[in-house]
């Protein structure tokens, strides 16, 4: 049941792809607008409660590198007492 969930949501698009891990377990990658719904699908996943969820946001590369940057430079300015 579990295997028959995962292909489906392949094949209707929610997940983008599905990787297993040689000593078990894997990985899907999802595009979701918000925690919520990240939650509500992992709830509808059959073995839920059977499995350890690590849930960790992606950004395009270079996505955000100015704010990164910006911060960077600001944190850089405090440590040298300007």
């Amino acid at each position: 049941m579990a295997i028959d969930w995962l292909e489906g949501k392949v094949d209707d698009g929610t997940f983008d792809c599905i990787f297993g891990f040689v000593e078990g377990g894997g990985f899907s990658i999802t595009n979701a607008d918000s925690h919520r719904e990240v939650l509500d699908l992992i709830a509808d996943y059959p073995l839920f409660g059977l499995v350890t969820w690590g849930v960790r946001p992606l950004l395009e590369f270079k996505e955000g590198i100015d704010t990164v940057r910006a911060k960077l430079a600001e944190a850089q300015a405090a440590m040298a007492g300007g």
